[in-house]
């Protein structure tokens, strides 16, 4: 779910209508994910007057610690996938 973490560092967002990567995940699926986030505490989600219901998902203070790390982690995971790290990871027994 981490995807579903880094879509709400752009903005709020409800599960029918999620921001970035997340929208590739059905609406069931990143539902369950957003779930557990809010149960460890890394999102909250705060329900919003009116009728229907409608709920809106956003990090909260521990998410939003989260952020740098998230963001380093996708810029290495980039640099891997484009081959520009080769070689440069610690060195393996032969």
């Amino acid at each position: 779910m981490v995807a579903a973490l880094g879509s709400s560092l752009r903005s709020p967002s409800t599960p029918s209508a999620p921001c970035g990567n997340a929208s590739r995940f059905s609406p069931k699926v990143l539902t369950e994910g957003l779930h557990d986030l809010c149960e460890r505490g890394l999102v909250d989600r705060p329900r919003l007057p009116g009728f229907p219901v409608h709920t809106r998902y956003a990090l909260s203070d521990a998410g939003r610690a989260l952020r740098p790390l998230l963001i380093e982690l996708y810029r290495t995971g980039e640099a891997l996938r484009a081959g520009s790290l080769r070689g440069t990871g610690p060195a393996t027994p032969s």
